[in-house]
């Protein structure tokens, strides 16, 4: 039995996305935990099965620090008494910067040692349909993707763009498959990984003057789901994960 647990940022949105994802390809939730710190969704289909957990802590370099000190074994942790073979971490990327949160980053890079998934500079990349870059700080950036949406009525005013996303995921995911593919010049979705490590640390974030700067907006979350299902086995699987997911919108 193959065993994922993903631990993702906050208790809203990368939660309410994966729980859309996961519902899409027929995963059912079978148990639910709150209280202890930590909320806790067990999901199952067939002979895999996904523990789903938002982190205790806001910030990524933070919770890789939770995971250096439980020795990169989270389970116990997490309370999941069954053995579990991938790990991801799923976070942003907009705060987090120095050398200590590099080698955190480069030491957590295979799934089953734990892999790290960054939404750069914030999980809200996946509605960006421009492709934006040095916008600015992540909340000015939010708000650019949302005008933006709303001009190409994609987006009424005063929704969220979480809504838009939920609403969108899989077409989103798609989107974002093929353009990390041509940038990373890979169609090998682990490769994307391990190639937005290295444009993090292109970024340029200066609190104290107002300076943001992210040489690409990516996001990898996609990776997460690849590997559940066994996608990421085979070399060249970028046109395998869109065949995957467009069998869910045809």
């Amino acid at each position: 039995m193959s065993r994922a647990l993903i631990i993702v940022e906050g208790e809203s949105t990368e939660l309410l996305i994966f729980k859309k994802v996961f519902k899409l390809l027929d995963f059912k939730i079978v148990e639910e935990t709150r209280g202890s710190n930590f909320e806790k969704y067990k999901l199952t289909k067939d002979k895999k099965v996904v523990y789903l957990i938002p982190g205790e802590k806001t910030e990524l370099l933070a919770m890789l620090r939770v995971f250096d000190k439980n020795s990169m074994d989270l389970s116990l942790h997490y309370k999941i008494k069954e053995e579990v073979a991938l790990n991801f971490i799923v976070y942003d990327g907009d705060a987090n910067v120095g050398e200590e949160f590099h080698n955190l980053l480069n030491k957590f890079n295979t799934p089953e040692d734990g892999m790290v998934l960054i939404s750069n500079p914030c999980i809200e990349v996946l509605a960006d349909n421009k492709f934006y870059e040095h916008i600015g700080a992540p909340r000015l950036y939010k708000e650019k993707v949302r005008q933006q949406l709303i001009e190409d009525k994609l987006v009424r005013h005063g929704e969220r763009l979480i809504n838009y996303i939920i609403e969108n995921i899989i077409k989103l995911f798609i989107k974002h498959i093929e353009r990390n593919e041509i940038i990373f010049n890979s169609s090998d979705v682990m490769e994307h990984v391990i190639e937005s490590y290295k444009l993090l640390k292109d970024n340029t974030i200066d609190a104290d003057q107002s300076i943001y700067e992210y040489k690409y907006l990516v996001t990898v979350v996609y990776v997460a789901v690849a590997c559940v299902l066994s996608l990421t086995r085979y070399k060249d699987n970028t046109n395998l994960i869109i065949n995957e997911l467009k069998n869910l919108i045809e």
